[in-house]
């Protein structure tokens, strides 16, 4: 009965820590993802501000 409930645990330590990898592997994505669409949005804000001021 012990070995089972050491085996029950051990399984749900497994399944814990493969939910953490895979969560942590998704937020790094999330993160690059984030810091590309800041990129393209301060681009954007650039290309507007010169055509603004163009047609000024």
């Amino acid at each position: 009965r012990f070995q089972d409930t050491v085996s029950d645990l051990t399984s749900q330590v497994e399944a814990l820590s493969k939910g953490k990898t895979r969560h942590d592997k998704e937020s790094k994505t999330f993160i690059v993802e984030i810091e590309e669409l800041k990129i393209e949005v301060e681009s954007l804000s650039k290309a507007k501000h010169q055509a603004v001021s163009m047609n000024k």
